[in-house]
Formats: C-alpha cells, structure tokens, sequence
C-alpha cells in the first residue's frame, strides 16, 4: 500500500506540474541572449522592466599557443560566461573545446575583455552569455587593441568564426548579435548542445569529463574510458565480446542493472535480457570518438530512466581535430588494432566518421578473438535548427577462460591465467553483434526556449556459452548456453519554455518530456554436452517477449535570486509486458506442468513514479553548496511475472549534499566533496550456477566522494577521486537463498574504497622549424579496496599502475601505451560458490572462491599520421 500511495502521490504532482506549465507567462527576463535572441529591448509587462543585453567594449584577441603557429590550426573555443552587475567576467566555462592549450588562452583572452553589463530598467544586472573565441596563426603577436561590439571597428583583432553551416560573414566575438546587426549573419548556437547546457548542477556529484581527462592515460576501449568516472570500477571478466561488470556508489550493477549507459540521448540498456537485466555493451563505441563523458551520480534529474539506480553515464561523441586520423597499435599477446577516423574540416565536431578493428590472442589461454565496429554522425542545419544522424555497427567473437577456483591456482593444478583442461570449459566464448540508427533534431529559440527530439532503431544479437560450476549439475559438464535477439525502436521528445519572471527575485523555465521504447525479445537458454556441436541436454528458457516503457517528466529551473537555484521536477513511467515462455518448466505453481504442453502466455503492467529535486545556494562565486534527493527504478525480469499481477519494480530512494569549489583566476582548480545515502527496496544477487539474479531483500548504501580537476599549466593537467561505500543488506532475504547472506552483512563484491588518479601533460618539446615536435606523457592510477564475499570472504585489494607517452610531428605521430605496469597479478572479478571441477571425484557442498584472471603487463606500441 506504501508504494501505491507514494506513486499516486507523485502522480498528482505531475500532473499539477503539468498544470502550472500551461500557465499565462507574464514577463520574460532574460538577460543572457542566446545566439539567435533579437537583442532588441526586451519589454515586460511592467514598462519599467526594460531589459539589455550585455554590451561588449574591447575583446582584446587570444595569444595564439607557443609553438602551435606552424600547425596551421584555427579553432574556435565556445565559452560560457558571467558578466556580473559591475561589469566582471566571472564563472568562465568550456563548452565547446579546442583542445586544452587553445582553451587556457581564450578563457585567459575573454577575462581581459571589457564588458557593460546588462541592464534592467537602469539598473545593472547579472547576465549569463556565450562567447566564441577564434584562433588565427598570423594574429599571433598583434598589439592588443580594442574591439566593440561592431566587427568593423577592430580591424586588427581576432573575429569569433562562423559556426559549420553557416554563412562566412565577419562576427563579433560575443555569439549573440548586437543591436541593430542581422542576426542571420551569426551562427547557430546548436555548436553547444542544448542538453550540455540544461542538464548540469544534477547533485554535487553531477561531472562532465572532457578530452583533457581522457586523453591522460592508456585507453583502448570504450570501459578504458570509465575508470576516469569517481567511484566507478569496471573490468572485463570475459571476453570483449562479452559485456564488463561495473560497479558505482556501492551498487554491484553486475552487467548494467543499476546503472543507465546512453550513446548520446540513446539508451543502451537491454531490460529483461537472459544474461542479466540492463545488459550493456559498450566496447563498440571507438573511444577515440568520444567528446566527453557525462556522470551523473544518483538519480536527480526527471530525463534519468531505467536503470538510474546508482546513476547515469552518457558518451557525448564528437572529433574536435578535425581531417583524416588513422593509427596502426601492435602489442602484446599478438594484439593488433587498426582505427581511422575522418573529420571534414570546416564542420561541427559532431560530423565524423570512424572505424576500429581489433584481433588477438589474448592472454593466457583461451582468449583469442576479433572484433570490429564503425560509427558515423552528420551534423546539418541553419538559423534556428540543427539535425544530426548517427550510424553504429558492429561485430564480435571471443573465446573465454571462464571462472577458476583459487584453491586450484594455490595448488598449482591450474595457472592463474590458464582454463580448465576439458571440452566444456574450452568451449566458452561469446558473439556479440548489432546496430543502432538515430536521429536527432532540435531547434533553438529566444531566451533559452529550446526543442528536440530523438528517434532511433536498434538489432541486436548476443550468444554467450559459459560453465561456472564445472561438474556439479551434469557429469558431462555444465555448460550454458545463452542468447537474447531483440530488436528495439524508441525515441524522446522534450520542449524547454523560454525564461519568465512570475516575481522580481523569481525566474526559469520549465520542461516537460517523453520517452518510449518497445523491445521485442527473443531470450533462449540451455544446457550443452558441446560447445563444438552445441548437442543440448536441457531447454531452460525458450520465449518471445514484448516489453515497453512510456515515460513522461516535468523539469524545472529557477532561480530564486542570484544566490539560490532550484532544479527537478517528476517523473512516471508506465510499463507494459506480454510473455510467451514455450518451454513447460517455466509454468509457475502449477504441480503438472507436463500437462500443459502449450507453454505459459501473459502480460502485465505497471507504473513507477518519484520525484527528483537539487537545490542550490551560490553565497559566493566560487562555491556551490548542493542538496539533492530523488527516486528511481529498476524494471523487473519480464518472465518473473504472472498474468495481470503486479509489477515489482526494484525502487531506489537516494539523498546527496555536498559542496563544489572553484579556486584560481581561471578555475584552475575545481573540488567537489559529496555525502550521501540510498535505500533500494529489493536488490539481487548473482546466482553462478543457473548464470541468474537471485533476490536478496532491501539494501542501503551510505558513502563519501571526492572529486578534485585541475589544469595549472596550459600543458598539464589531472583528476583524482577518492570513495568510500558502506553497503549493508538491510532486510532477511526472502525464502531460502543460497546467498549465504543475513541482515546486517556487508554486500558482496563492492569495494568500500576506490581511488583513481589521471594526469597528462602535452607540449612543445624543440622548435624543428614550421613543425614543432610535440609531446605527450600520461599516468594513471587505480586502487580497488578489499571487496566482501559471501559466506564471510573478502577479495583482495590491488593497486594498477598504467602509462603512455607519444611524440608528434607535423602529420607523423609514434607512442607506447603501457597497461599493468608492475605485472600485477590480481583478480578482476572474485566469486564466492559451490562448484566442482573434478569430473571423477564428489562435489563438495562448501562454497569456494573463484576469479576471472585481470589483465598481466601489456604493451602496445603505435604509429600514426594525421593529413
């Protein structure tokens, strides 16, 4: 009854909020115009309520970086700023990168320009504006003169360029024309998404990780790129074509359960999959095509779906250098990987093209295998609109090692990187294969009014053969085998109202959005006598499922004042299932399920609804002090519900506060410190020998991060996390798990503390005439504390050390990445369960520990060339 009432409450506020959204708007303040604002007066309904935008006196021009002259390059670095009510340029944000020494010279340029503030009425008020600023090399050394408003009154100085598909007319540097100027002369201010922009300040633990992180250390995958979120530990535990384990704020998210992925505003969960719920693949995704990474921790914001229960991570893609880039990597275990990627110059970052390919033999035995993806976008679009078409496909096979017992590795029976030597063990392997089409449009209006939509189709094909337990349900070997076909169409819609002021110290804007999906499953699952003839000796699971989800939200942003933010809003989602299970076995409380040879038909639905709220105080300008609060859900396994009952939504409730600080002139040092606390009302546990969840009852998490970015030097810069996780089982699991966990235990497989540490320094190393030699030196480091397991184990801590350094020339580029590189030899995912892995000999009944091997030392060596 308490989760019916909670979500009829929620209900009725949505649908008051709805209400509230329809209502008259009486005035419009708005003192920041967008890019295609008419920056004539604005009037309110009260004649003394006049507002002007910022006027922009002198924009003295960037330095262009040493040494950078001879590349030829020519970017333009799109800055967020405040002009404050006495003229000051504060709150200097990147929207739109360079790269990292282009952007410490424009955020240094545009604190030097001279700005009169907006004005209400006559009276100076704060604004918030976009700048662009554009690099030339023959500006380099030109006296700093002033520039106004006008283009033609600065001859000398550097003009902010037009944006891609725009006409190439002069523009002043502030991307909002001035007064009297033909707004349709100026780019379109879609360069910046209109989500990068609405979606900050989601909790304190709200981060964007852009290229400077990323590029800091070794990567070769799309997980490689994870390890630089706070708190989150990813490995892969079986083959790359098989999806990693991820772990954040304490939630064992197994495959993806608890965590939701989106490839830009598409999500690539797969709800009710045979292999775990919120199944995710992400190794297709060409981590050099990455723009950055945006993490949300927890569930604060109302666009967070299925599968928001430890939070949100989203790739934002995109190719800022643009040209032809194609790097050939030869390393260790025979690996070889191939990637090339175009970006045609004079286009949105957004428009690229790229490849991977990718064999080897892996290391240790049983490993080997290919993979291959392409990804393409296509950004287009005038004034007001801007489109985008994405395109990713991809194909891949591995064998597996599987799992090993560590009493076998301490008795030398079997090597710590080896499999076991019989035909069901060798037989492991995963497929993986599919494709994803969208389509993005979105328009862009007067003060922050802003429209988009999304539409897109996903196939996909995943097969997986497993033994976990060796010998203990069959003697001729318990190998699994798994697949889940599905084709999936969806897509979202949302609409941003222009700013309004219903009050003098009150003004925002409200959101209201919707999101569908339907996936069309076909999950199977059986037992093989062999993997090489793939004979079945029993069929567990053989069924066509239909599920959808129909969301819908409303989100607001206000400002109360200039110290005082309020964002959030309300969100439901209505759930529709309908389950074909042909095989018997799966006919619940029935005692002769033989009889009923038809196999067992139904559907289902339900609604989950819950609140999400942040708000914000700003006493000064370089300090954020942050509450937030929020409910979120996890949908059920489709074939875990009987016809017309209800829907057991796993429901999170989870509360933040912390606070941000911003020290030095230019941000040059950014904190974040968070606290907080999450109740989940049923969680699962991962049950090795049928290769399923198991439900374990409610669980809570209560836990402390710490997020420090830096970038003192234009050539260096670092990021370093610090989390600590107290994870307990709140509540007796029900019936009679095998879990071996009771009340009060600490939860399985989450490391209480995670630490990670990035840094990368990038500069010019001898001046060789029109080229400079350019360098490169990354460093990372990972600590993963010591990770419970059931029946009272604990999984050993380890400490990862990786490396990379790389020299460029004019078009030639050459470097070494180096993985593990203290040969640390560790356990990237440990197991606690009974197996046997003697076909002669007689199970034991005690549960024993079980690893899947990291990664050893592993080099790779590149080279380059980009035209």
């Amino acid at each position: 009854m308490g989760n019916e009432k909670s979500n009829a409450h929620a209900v009725w506020l949505l649908v008051g909020m709805i209400l509230a959204a329809g209502a008259p708007v009486y005035a419009q303040e708005e003192t920041a115009p967008d890019t295609d604002t008419d920056t004539d007066t604005v009037t309110d309904t009260d004649a003394d309520a006049v507002l002007h935008p910022p006027h922009l006196v002198a924009a003295p021009p960037p330095d262009y970086p040493p040494g950078r002259e001879g590349e030829g390059l020519h970017p333009t670095v799109i800055l967020r700023i405040t002009v404050t009510a006495d003229a000051r340029v504060v709150d200097v944000v990147v929207e739109h990168s360079g790269g990292v020494d282009f952007d410490a010279q424009a955020v240094k340029a545009v604190k030097g320009w001279a700005f009169e503030p907006a004005r209400r009425g006559d009276t100076p008020v704060s604004s918030r504006v976009r700048v662009a600023v554009h690099f030339e090399p023959e500006s380099a050394g030109v006296p700093h003169e002033g520039q106004t408003h006008e283009p033609q009154a600065a001859p000398h100085t550097a003009p902010a360029a037009p944006l891609p598909n725009e006409p190439a007319a002069v523009s002043p540097a502030v991307i909002a024309p001035g007064p009297g100027t033909d707004k349709r002369k100026y780019g379109s201010t879609a360069e910046v998404d209109a989500e990068r922009l609405r979606s900050g300040d989601r909790g304190a633990a709200d981060f964007q990780i852009d290229r400077r992180v990323l590029d800091a250390a070794p990567v070769l995958t799309a997980t490689d790129l994870l390890q630089r979120v706070p708190g989150l530990y990813s490995r892969s535990v079986g083959s790359p074509a098989d999806g990693d384990f991820f772990y954040l704020r304490g939630f064992n998210a197994e495959h993806g359960q608890d965590i939701e992925f989106k490839l830009g505003d598409i999500p690539i969960n797969q709800p009710s999959n045979v292999h775990g719920q919120g199944y995710t693949y992400l190794n297709f995704i060409i981590p050099e095509a990455v723009r950055d990474l945006r993490v949300l921790n927890g569930v604060y914001d109302p666009r967070q779906g299925d599968f928001a229960v430890a939070g949100t991570v989203q790739y934002d893609l995109g190719v800022a250098d643009r040209g032809i880039y194609a790097r050939s990597e030869l390393g260790s275990f025979r690996t070889f990987r191939q990637i090339g990627i175009f970006a045609p110059e004079g286009k949105h970052t957004d428009t690229f093209g790229a490849f991977q390919f990718r064999r080897t033999d892996g290391f240790g035995q049983n490993r080997s295998g290919i993979d291959g993806s392409a990804m393409f976008q296509f950004g287009f679009g005038k004034q007001d609109w801007r489109f985008r078409v994405h395109g990713s496909f991809w194909g891949a096979r591995y064998d597996s090692a599987g799992v090993l017992r560590r009493d076998d590795i301490q008795t030398g029976e079997i090597g710590f990187y080896d499999v076991y030597p019989f035909d069901t063990a060798r037989a492991q392997e995963a497929f993986n294969a599919g494709g994803i089409l969208g389509f993005r449009g979105e328009h862009r209006g007067a003060r922050e009014k802003n429209t988009s939509f999304d539409l897109w189709l996903q196939l996909l094909d995943y097969r997986i053969e497993q033994n976990f337990t060796g010998f203990l349900e069959s003697p001729e070997g318990d190998l699994i085998e798994q697949r889940d076909r599905r084709f999936v169409v969806g897509g979202n819609a949302r609409h941003r109202t222009a700013r309004f002021t219903p009050s003098e110290y009150a003004h925002g804007t409200v959101e209201l959005g919707v999101s569908g999906r339907f996936d069309f499953i076909n999950p199977q699952q059986q037992f093989l006598i062999d993997g090489s003839t793939s004979q079945t000796t029993e069929e567990i699971v053989d069924a066509n499922i239909v599920q959808g989800d129909v969301g819908l939200w409303v989100d607001l942003d206000w400002d109360f004042s200039k110290y005082i933010n309020l964002k959030g809003g309300v969100r439901a989602d209505v759930l529709f299932f309908d389950v074909e299970d042909r095989i018997v076995d799966a006919i619940p409380n029935f005692e002769d399920p033989e009889s009923f040879a038809g196999g067992f038909r139904r559907t289902a639905a339900g609604i989950n609804a819950g609140p999400r709220i942040t708000l914000t105080g700003r006493p000064t300008d370089w300090i954020d002090i942050i509450g937030a609060y929020g409910e979120g859900f996890r949908s059920p396994q489709a074939r875990t519900l009987l016809d017309g009952g209800s829907v057991p939504f796993s429901k999170v409730r989870s509360v933040d506060f912390g606070v941000r600080f911003r020290v030095g002139p230019e941000e040059q040092l950014k904190l974040s410190l968070t606290g907080y606390r999450t109740w989940l009302n049923r969680d699962v546990f991962f049950e090795a020998a049928e290769g399923q969840l198991e439900e374990i009852g409610p669980t809570s998490r209560t836990g402390a991060l710490f997020y420090a970015t830096t970038n003192p030097l234009p050539w260096l810069s670092g990021a370093i996390s610090v989390t600590y996780v107290y994870a307990i089982l709140e509540g007796p699991p029900p019936g009679e798990p095998d879990s071996g966990l009771g009340k009060g235990d600490r939860l399985p497989f989450v490391p209480p503390w995670t630490v990670r540490l990035d840094v990368g320094a990038s500069g010019d190393l001898a001046d060789l005439g029109k080229h400079p030699l350019r360098g490169h030196l990354g460093l990372a480091y990972s600590f993963i504390g010591a990770r419970p397991l059931p029946f009272s184990g604990s999984a050993d801590p380890f400490s990862l050390l990786d490396g990379s350094a790389r020299l460029s020339w004019w078009f030639l580029e050459l470097g070494f990445q180096v993985f593990n590189l203290t040969d640390k030899q560790y356990a990237g995912n440990e197991l606690a369960f009974e197996s046997n892995w003697d076909p002669l000999g007689a199970p034991s009944p005690n549960p024993a520990r079980h690893i899947t091997a990291g990664r050893p030392r592993t080099f790779f060596f590149t080279i380059g060339i980009r035209l």
